[in-house]
């Protein structure tokens, strides 16, 4: 990685540049592919800004366009305040920002997407908290409104930031396990927490979540719940426009590289004794969330226990159990019967459950991941008629009315549904 992205800063074009001493404490990094019809938009907005307090780095991702030409427009409308820089080929979105969060020299920073809507707020909601926040705070997350593809404002779909009550490191695990909780459009990050924290970005399919996660090993999230943009429901981005295939491939990855990190391992150090069971079990219902019910999830089940299972020092026996059941449906018989001694050292008088050995662990790799060919945004496009009619309903309410009656209705379907992916209690 330190290879490719030497290369490819040796290939990238610069220019400007911001004068030592600068006491600024917030950069907008502003991603650009084909973008040249948004660029002036984009100006437009960062000088509505109310705060006028922050630096700029902007970055072509080699277009094919005229974004390049029309992005050397910042270096007159904001001089000594901005860097912009094209990068030698298209490394997507998450690639981009990878490549050029060298050129950040603030503590905090925070995006500009070329086709969302900000509000004149946007850069004062963060620097107000960021002047007040503690060492332990990570992220700041405002709140996103929702435009259509082509501009026009619509309902927001109802927000799992909405429900985060108990922002404890073990609370905010367990809901971005479930659905990603921080929205990146709308949240400024801590640098150099960032930088440490970035994932693998040549796929899409959890990418946020893997680095959200990730940032718990150093800090806390801040929910601000000031509306200071909004987001372009785009059908065709990067996340929405890969395979079912790829999704679920590249979300169980990230999962096994989450259950096998150190963020996760300083989490789950922090689970009382007595909770370590629940805990467990609402990690493999997430797990089902992700991934759905197959022998792919078991296996990424397997893994989250044993890592559980080793750092809690074989002391618990829901992870014991797990991880010997699974051994056993691989037809291995050391490691079920050392760990059934283990669980008879713990208590000798539990009932130690036998597991019938399950056939198709052996063939998951053939049946676990779906159809192919299900397009993950069309997928999700298949809409109820409940949420057609509350999508029509809520199109030209206000903001903060249809986060009120959002809230209201995501708290009726959880009374109603046990099992809701949303409902992050867990104790």
């Amino acid at each position: 990685m330190n290879d490719l992205f030497a290369k490819a800063r040796s290939l990238r074009v610069t220019k400007g540049q911001i004068p030592s001493g600068i006491n600024l404490k917030l950069t907008v990094f502003i991603g650009i592919y084909n973008g040249d019809k948004f660029i002036s938009k984009i100006i437009k907005q960062l000088t509505s800004q109310i705060d006028q307090d922050f630096l700029i780095v902007a970055v072509d991702n080699n277009s094919k366009d005229s974004s390049w030409e029309k992005l050397q427009t910042l270096l007159d409308v904001f001089p000594d305040r901005v860097i912009i820089a094209k990068n030698p080929f298209n490394l997507g979105a998450a690639g981009s920002l990878s490549l050029s969060i060298d050129l950040i020299q603030t503590e905090w920073w925070c995006a500009f997407h070329q086709d969302d809507d900000y509000k004149s707020n946007y850069v004062r909601n963060f620097n107000q908290i960021i002047y007040d926040v503690n060492e332990e705070v990570v992220s700041i997350s405002a709140e996103m409104g929702s435009i259509t593809n082509t501009g026009r404002r619509t309902a927001v779909p109802p927000r799992s930031s909405w429900l985060i009550k108990r922002p404890d490191p073990i609370s905010t695990l367990i809901a971005n396990l479930r659905v990603q909780t921080v929205p990146y459009p709308a949240t400024a990050f801590r640098t150099d927490v960032y930088r440490q924290c970035i994932s693998p970005w040549h796929s899409t399919a959890f990418s946020d979540t893997e680095s959200t996660i990730a940032m718990l090993e150093f800090g806390n999230f801040v929910f601000s719940g000031t509306h200071t943009m909004n987001y372009r429901e785009n059908e065709m981005s990067e996340s929405h426009s890969i395979n079912n295939h790829e999704s679920l491939i590249a979300t169980g990855t990230s999962l096994a590289r989450i259950f096998s990190s150190s963020a996760f391992t300083k989490v789950i150090k922090k689970v009382e004794i007595a909770d370590r069971a629940n805990f467990l079990e609402a990690v493999n219902n997430s797990i089902e969330v992700r991934l759905g019910n197959s022998e792919f999830s078991k296996f990424i089940k397997y893994i989250a226990a044993e890592n559980c299972m080793i750092v809690w020092g074989y002391s618990e026996e829901y992870s014991i159990n797990q991880v010997r059941s699974y051994f056993n449906d691989s037809g291995s018989s050391f490691t079920p019967q050392l760990l059934s001694r283990i669980l008879n050292f713990i208590d000798p008088s539990s009932q130690d459950l036998e597991v019938l050995r399950s056939p198709f662990t052996t063939e998951f790799l053939n049946s676990f991941l779906g159809s192919q060919n299900l397009n993950v945004n069309l997928k999700n496009r298949n809409l109820s008629f409940a949420r057609r009619i509350y999508n029509f309903m809520m199109n030209w309410l206000p903001h903060v009315i249809q986060k009120r009656i959002g809230k209201i209705l995501l708290k009726v379907r959880i009374f109603l549904s046990s099992k809701h992916p949303w409902d992050f209690k867990w104790q």
